[in-house]
């Protein structure tokens, strides 16, 4: 779904800013756990291709967080 955010209100605007934090903390932490399984299964059965997961995961990590700062620069931008 592509929305301009200068078309969207005050109050729309802050009500989206918390689930793109979560979702952006939510990224993070698959992001974590994929890598330390990456490590284990690295450690204990070789190279698979189970290592690349991380990867795949960091892509939505800077989307989301892209997302997320030009909501923050939004709102500082109309001093909310």
């Amino acid at each position: 779904m592509n929305i301009n955010i200068q078309e969207l209100s005050d109050k729309k605007l802050l009500k989206d800013l918390k689930p793109k934090k979560i979702i952006l903390g939510f990224y993070a932490m698959m992001i974590i756990i994929l890598v330390t399984c990456a490590i284990i299964i690295t450690i204990n059965k070789g190279a698979k291709v189970f290592i690349f997961m991380p990867f795949v995961f960091t892509f939505f990590l800077f989307r989301s967080w892209r997302d997320y700062v030009k909501t923050k620069m939004e709102i500082k931008r109309r001093n909310l």
